[in-house]
């Protein structure tokens, strides 16, 4: 399990993780502490440590956030009949700020076309 947990974390980030992770499992031959180390991720309570793997979550949690912002305005347009040009559709996917996403979610709720949106 927590084999799979460094694989899925090394392929997300990049290849540097994928060199950290064989590190550390390298490092815990040792049953009890490779035992001991699944406990605490599994938990739910761990919090990384290393600088590296702060930043890599924090931009991966943004990216999902974002992505989710993104499909809001995009559902409330479609779900409103508004039609999506592929540019648009590509605008409001690509944005990652999370205001400006904000924004468009409670604009798409009153617009009468995509256009108005960017205006």
């Amino acid at each position: 399990m927590f084999c799979g947990f460094l694989v899925k974390f090394a392929y997300a980030f990049d290849r540097r993780a994928e060199l950290y992770a064989d590190v550390v499992l390298a490092a815990l031959r040792n049953k009890l502490a490779r035992s001991h180390l699944e406990a605490r991720m599994i938990d739910g309570k761990y919090e990384y440590q290393s600088s590296f793997a702060k930043k890599y979550v924090a931009e991966g949690e943004a990216r999902g956030e974002a992505r989710g912002e993104a499909k809001a305005v995009l559902a409330v347009l479609e779900t409103r009949g508004i039609m999506v040009p592929d540019g648009a559709r590509a605008r409001i996917e690509g944005c990652a700020d999370l205001s400006q996403l904000e924004k468009w979610v409670q604009l798409a709720v009153t617009v009468r076309s995509v256009d108005e949106l960017f205006d």
